[in-house]
């Protein structure tokens, strides 16, 4: 193979292994985007969680509220406010048994997230320890051949440089006047 050639692989080489790298770390950063998009789903169901826990705790505190007021028109005996109170007693209390089904759903799914958050987490150090190791295992493979290449260069180099000398001195001994005569 020629010497021009030899130097151009080489140097084919050299740009492949910099886009093999460009490439490894690309797919780690999609990795690491991935996984903190499931941090931040985990996120938001953890502040939809507090939430519904400030709202059971409106409710609940209300249902003290009405239960003692229901309390005094029982005792007052006006039925009217005390039709007015149970009513309220209801509501409060339905309202309370929706926003604890929702509570629910939404630890359900806090849950899930935090433990795909986990399962994530491994697999996406598994995957991004792989991906080291493959661009690794590559670029050692492209370094070797790189080597290879640069090794036979300079054999070949050395082996121009010996013949260029000679045909050097040759061409000197050609020059001189004395050589010649």
């Amino acid at each position: 193979m020629p010497l021009f050639k030899r130097s151009t692989l080489a140097d084919q080489m050299a740009v492949e292994i910099q886009q093999e790298a460009a490439l490894y770390k690309e797919r780690c950063k999609n990795l690491h985007e991935e996984f903190r998009e499931r941090l931040r789903r985990r996120d938001e169901t953890k502040a939809e969680l507090a939430e519904i826990d400030t709202e059971l705790s409106r409710l609940q505190g209300r249902g003290i509220s009405l239960l003692g007021q229901l309390n005094d028109a029982t005792r007052s005996g006006d039925d009217d406010r005390l039709r007015e109170m149970e009513k309220s007693y209801g509501r409060n209390s339905r309202e309370l048994d929706r926003v604890g089904r929702r509570r629910e759903k939404a630890a359900r799914r806090f849950a899930a997230a935090d433990l795909d958050e986990e399962e994530s987490a491994r697999s996406l150090a598994r995957a991004a320890s792989d991906l080291l190791d493959e661009h690794a295992a590559r670029t050692r493979e492209l370094k070797g051949r790189l080597i290879e290449l640069l090794d036979t260069l300079d054999v070949q180099k050395g082996e121009v440089s010996r013949a260029a000398a000679s045909l050097i001195e040759e061409h000197d001994l050609r020059r001189r006047p004395n050589a010649a005569g």
